[in-house]
């Protein structure tokens, strides 16, 4: 059986609703204090007077390259590479 790398994207969409002075500092707002991550989700350093959010908490997947994987020697050590990378590696 072959080993293959798939380039994939998930894709969170929704909004914020920010309290701000203007469209600038809200945009500085989301940037510099809101995140997601997979284990604690979305979140914000801002406090819930500030900031709001909307988000689905369905994923867009997104699949793009896929290369096949090979095992190659590099320095001893066997290592899985790409193609490209195993012509690379064993040119040296």
């Amino acid at each position: 059986m072959k080993k293959y790398i798939v380039k994939t994207q998930f894709i969170f969409e929704g909004n914020f609703f920010v309290n701000a002075d203007d469209k600038y500092q809200a945009k500085e707002y989301i940037e510099k204090q809101c995140g997601l991550t997979l284990r604690n989700g979305i979140h914000s350093t801002l406090s819930d007077d500030v900031i709001d959010w909307d988000f689905s908490m369905h994923s867009i997947k997104q699949i793009g390259r896929i290369k096949e994987m090979r095992i190659v020697m590099y320095k001893g050590f066997p290592v899985y590479c790409s193609c490209k990378k195993k012509r690379r590696l064993n040119a040296k």
